[in-house]
């Protein structure tokens, strides 16, 4: 126990006692060299936690005082190091050294590969150009430390959701190789990014474990499930063994306990210690986390409140609830020394604790008792939610229906959240409840699923264990329908389900709704899909001619082996749909040019190929189905290539004979095509049909063009044009149809590989290229980066326009981090690609937004000098880059250079610019009309925005005329015939209530809008809620904000204006809980987080408002705001 306290944390005689007890369980086990292959044996029990050994609670806690020495939580005071833990540490080292092939602390001399890493490092250009540059000299002699270093940093920016560390490790790796020993900084990185692998892999591991489950559920065992659920096991399996193999926690330990060893710890700041011990906390190992507590307190560090919730989570993990509630019990006596914090997180942490050590009961009364009852303690729906998932799994539904009864009737209490429902879905899923599971299901699905994947795929396959089938294609249908990329291998189970209970009919339509669904998504399947695989299955169960068809034509971009096979299957159902009246009725029905040509394809495997073309033609013109000319050629040379004169000579009589106009286009088209010494169809053959593609695109839409590529082209043997492909791929991107160009693209892709060298590397390049704009122009960063390394690959460099559509693609993608403007400028010029206007274009803009002025100024400056003249949007970047600087004179040098040259005229864009500059940054009215009157000397229509930004310049510039700012509304309507807009109402209620503090002006202004039939949106709402809280009406405010909730979801703005109002009125709490319900990206900017901390700093509270730059560093802003931020809070504080 602790014995008596008083401000320090613990008593010293009882502290040391509890740590000597500590130290021989610690240091009794055998330290190993080979710290990251094999690490200590601590480490390795990593997975091995008090409550696996013995499930009782009481028994666990008996193991864990016997492993402490009956400490049931060993003191966390800090005190002045004891002389006996020195020699036990020495020990240590003394062990570790002997068995570690040393590592020199002697600094080697800069080489110049040093030097080129560092100074990239230092320039803080992309960071894969300083691993490039790493990588591509092979060291023969060490680095420096602080270069290693450098690259680990590098690595850690570059890392990506789902990879392995594999790079950064090997690092670490090439250092203990060489012997240098690594800094405090890259044990720092190392060890907190494989703390956050670890965090992924233990989330990947649990969904795959899941899938095995419910695949392994769905027969009595492997031998008696479908092939293809047998491989999505074999799969599912193999990736938890490579998941596993990773060993990313125990790694981390291993570094960290050779960083002590060496003394390397300078750089562990208290976020090091508690990122590891968060990450063991997750296993119940105690005693790598006392270890772990024990160095934080031998480097005289103060635990925070997150300090606390990893040990008392820790304890708890590992079933032993004493330990637990001791650990909470110092915090209580300590808290009020700790840095501010919110304590909700610590109380939450106790809850979760009793849950996992089986202690609902306890869970419960906590809560209530101590969380809340205490208005002092933020209440979340965090513990709640612990306590239903506990409840769930323990099948204690009382308790699930008491909760969720007083958290929907109780006002005080939080509303359930989609993570409430998700976690009860996932409960009773798992338990196999699905009466509740529905219950639950029809609530969450009004929720917002995004982040819901996990639980539906279990409440699927739980409905497809019960022979709900269904009900499981029912969810696969709403989780598309919410935007859900649903995995292939689910919807393998699903199909692989309804073809085990022998419903053909309804197998083969849930197949086809599946393929459809896919497709509509624009995720087509691929040959190598098991999806596919199991569609052919299907087809060739199924013993329908349509079905058959159906599935072919939606795995029409597909290439699978059964293709042959399958054709067989169906040449065979045509002769069985002919000999059956209602099978033929069915397939006249459905029948098509399209069907046709699939069982073309099906007749040149027939043993009478003769006999079945000319029967198949027979039939096409008895049900009126014209031939396209492609299946004309097709057939002929078919025949032509057998040998089957006489037959060939009867096919295009016949041919003739049904379809003369037909016969006389493929005549002027291909009149040698088909006698048996034609050459190869010629380039101008090639060249036409990819020009009639085209002309189809146009006219008659995707469907018909792919349809004419693949019968008229492709399967005669040729690759279209590549250059209709661009254009046909800029067309669709222009229109957003990302799903035709991934058809386009995957349909033509391959046909290029039979061109020789030259014109194949020209046609492949054209299309990556292509694509690559594509995405890049429609800001799909990800897919715009995978064909920009797609030709990196091949050793080709996008073209001018792609490099700037990558660039437009990345600009506020942080998964990729944005990319560099004057890098991609650099890696465009190194490579000699030949610049566009539109390429200096999006550089110039893109160094506008990054403040980076002067460099946009001097690239628009050299565009004319390589040869690339100024265009329209040239000036207007250059000007909005000078307007965006607040160099007035450069904008207007270059305007007046602008209309000087006589084929440029201003749009009206430029010159709405121009007076929102003067309006919003400079306050001055007068040049503002000045140049709303230029606008109408050159015939200009203003824009809705130009309307706006006058009536800003009126009611927003001192002295405000607002009887001129509304005449404005009416000239909109009179003059040009444009509506007034929400937005032009918003302008006057801002001005009339926080500018002039007119409320009830600001209130007759949103009724005239209302009155007019306008609907008010976000902005307008946003303005009459800021004139609230500008006049102190924050009950008004509140209730505007309901009103507007039924409608929109609130913005960041109006967000940022609660808390601006709560906090100058003292509401601190409500502040933060405003701050709370924000999510980053769609809720909070960065504003967000200046405001909060801001208020913390106007109200002494230093600590909180320290949390929030802490918080606000963990996301991708700009260094420059963070740092606006940081001088707000360090700045004050010091």
């Amino acid at each position: 126990m602790y014995g008596s306290k008083g401000s320090s944390f613990l008593n010293t005689v009882v502290h040391q006692s509890a740590l000597r007890r500590r130290s021989a369980t610690v240091y009794a086990s055998n330290k190993t060299s080979t710290l990251l292959t094999t690490p200590p044996i601590r480490s390795c029990r990593l997975y091995t936690t008090f409550r696996s050994v013995n499930a009782s609670p009481s028994a666990s806690i008996d193991k864990a005082q016997q492993q402490l020495g009956n400490t049931p939580f060993v003191s966390l005071s800090r005190t002045k190091p004891s002389k006996w833990i020195t020699q036990p540490i020495n020990n240590q080292q003394q062990r570790f050294h002997s068995s570690v092939p040393s590592m020199s602390t002697l600094e080697p001399a800069l080489s110049d590969l040093d030097t080129r890493i560092m100074n990239l490092a230092k320039k803080k250009e992309h960071p894969s150009k300083v691993i490039d540059e790493f990588n591509a000299s092979k060291h023969g002699s060490p680095l420096a430390p602080e270069t290693y270093e450098a690259v680990v940093t590098s690595c850690q920016s570059l890392l990506t959701f789902s990879k392995p560390l594999t790079d950064m490790m090997g690092v670490y790796t090439e250092m203990k190789t060489q012997g240098i020993l690594p800094t405090s900084t890259t044990y720092a990185t190392l060890i907190q990014s494989l703390c956050a692998r670890e965090e992924e892999v233990d989330r990947l591991s649990r969904i795959v474990r899941l899938q095995v489950g419910d695949v392994n559920s769905s027969a009595i065992g492997a031998q008696n499930l479908h092939k293809v659920l047998n491989k999505i096991l074999h799969q599912n399996e193999s990736q938890i063994g490579d998941l596993e193999s990773e060993r990313n926690l125990q790694n981390a330990v291993s570094l960290f306990e050779e960083a002590i060893q060496t003394q390397q710890t300078q750089a562990f700041n208290l976020s090091v210690y508690n990122t590891l011990l968060r990450g063991i906390s997750r296993y119940g190992n105690v005693q790598d986390g006392l270890y772990v507590y024990e160095q934080l307190e031998n480097a005289h560090m103060d635990p925070n409140a997150m300090t606390f919730v990893a040990l008392i989570s820790m304890f708890g993990k590992a079933g032993d609830l004493q330990a637990a509630m001791e650990c909470f019990s110092e915090y209580k006596l300590v808290c009020r020394s700790l840095p501010r914090h919110d304590s909700s997180g610590v109380h939450n942490a106790v809850v979760s604790a009793h849950v996992n050590a089986g202690d609902l009961e306890g869970a419960v009364t906590f809560l209530n008792d101590t969380i809340v009852k205490n208005p002092r303690i933020r209440l979340t729906i965090n513990p709640y939610n612990s306590i239903l998932h506990g409840a769930c799994m323990n099948n204690n539904m009382e308790l699930v229906d008491s909760i969720m009864e007083k958290l929907k009737s109780d006002e005080h209490l939080p509303d359930p959240t989609a993570g409430t429902y998700g976690l009860l879905l996932s409960g009773y899923s798992q338990k196999k409840n699905l009466e509740r599971a529905h219950e639950v299901f029809d609530q969450l699905i009004s929720k917002d699923l995004v982040k819901r994947y996990s639980p539906l795929a279990e409440y699927v396959s739980a409905c497809l264990m019960d022979a709900q089938y269904t009900r499981s294609m029912d969810v696969i249908r709403k989780m598309y329908a919410h935007g859900l990329n649903v995995d292939t291998n689910l919807c393998c189970q699903v199909v692989a389900a309804y073809m085990d209970a022998g419903d053909g009919g309804s197998t083969a339509a849930v197949v086809k709704e599946v393929l459809t669904l896919h497709n509509n998504r624009a995720r087509f399947i691929t040959g190598e899909s098991l999806l596919a695989d199991l569609a052919v299955d299907v087809a060739m169960w199924r013993n329908n001619l349509v079905d058959s068809l159906e599935i072919m034509r939606l795995l029409r971009t597909a290439t699978f082996p059964a293709f042959k096979e399958l054709l067989t299957k169906i040449d065979g159902l045509y002769d069985d749909a002919k000999a059956n009246p209602a099978r033929w009725n069915e397939f006249v029905e459905y029948s098509s040019r399209q069907s046709y040509n699939t069982l073309y394809l099906a007749a040149f495997e027939h043993e009478d190929m003769v006999s079945r073309v000319f029967e198949l033609l027979d039939d096409m013109h008895a049900l009126k189905i014209e031939p396209s000319l492609g299946l004309s050629v097709r057939v002929a040379t078919r025949l032509n290539r057998l040998g089957h004169t006489e037959a060939l000579d009867r096919w295009n009589k016949t041919f003739e004979e049904y379809y003369p106009m037909a016969h006389q286009q493929k005549h002027e088209n291909l009149s040698e095509s088909t006698t048996i010494s034609s050459p190869p169809l010629s380039h101008d053959t090639v060249l036409i049909h990819s020009n009639k593609a085209w002309n189809l695109l146009v006219s008659d839409g995707i469907d018909k063009a792919l349809d004419f590529i693949d019968e008229e082209i492709i399967k005669q043997g040729m690759a279209p044009e590549s250059s209709l492909v661009k254009k046909m791929i800029s067309s669709l991107s222009q229109s957003g149809q990302m799903g035709s160009i991934d058809r386009l693209y995957d349909l033509v892709s391959g046909t290029y590989d039979q061109l020789p060298g030259l014109l194949r590397r020209k046609a492949t390049f054209d299309i990556d290229n292509s694509m690559l704009k594509a995405y890049g122009q429609l800001s799909d960063a990800k897919m715009a980066r995978l064909y920009y390394d797609k030709l990196r690959s091949n050793d080709r460099h996008p073209d001018a326009d792609a490099y700037a559509a990558l660039l437009l693609a990345t600009a506020n993608d942080p998964s990729f981090g944005s990319l560099d403007a004057m890098a991609i400028y650099e890696e465009a010029k190194k490579n000699k690609v030949r610049p566009t206007a539109y390429f200096y274009n999006v550089i110039i803009s893109r160094l506008s937004q990054e403040q980076r002025w002067t460099e946009a100024e001097a690239l628009f400056k050299e565009m004319e000098f390589r040869g690339v003249a100024p265009d329209a949007v040239s000036y207007n970047a250059i000007i909005h880059a000078c307007l965006q600087g607040s160099r007035e004179d450069r904008a207007l040098h270059y305007l007046d250079d602008m209309v000087n040259r006589s084929k440029y005229t201003p749009k009206v864009g430029l010159y709405n610019s121009l007076m929102q500059y003067y309006v919003r940054q400079r306050g001055d009215r007068n040049k503002a009309l000045d140049y709303f009157s230029r606008i109408k000397q050159h015939h200009l229509k203003p824009t809705v925005h130009t309307y706006r930004l006058i009536i800003e310049a009126y009611a927003n510039v001192p002295d405000y005329d607002m009887t001129a700012a509304r005449k404005f509304l009416l000239e909109m309507k009179q003059r040009h015939g444009e509506y007034p807009r929400p937005a032009h109402y918003a302008v006057l209620i801002k001005s009339y209530g926080c500018l002039r503090h007119d409320v009830p002006s600001a209130e007759a202004v949103f009724e005239e809008m209302v009155m007019a039939d306008i609907k008010p949106n976000l902005p307008v709402y946003e303005a009459l809620i800021d004139t609230y809280i500008t006049n102190n009406m924050m009950k008004q405010a509140e209730d505007l904000y309901k009103q507007m909730a039924s409608e929109h979801t609130a913005g960041a703005d109006i967000e940022n204006h609660f808390i601006q109002g709560y906090g100058a009125n003292g509401q601190v709490d409500k502040a933060k809980r405003v701050f709370d319900r924000m999510v980053d990206g769609a809720g909070r900017d960065s504003s967000t987080y200046k405001t909060m901390a801001k208020i913390y700093m106007e109200h002494d509270q230093v600590d909180k408002a320290t949390d929030i730059l802490n918080l606000m560093k963990g996301h991708n802003y700009p260094v420059k705001v963070v740092d606006e931020v940081a001088l707000l809070v360090e700045g004050q504080s010091l």
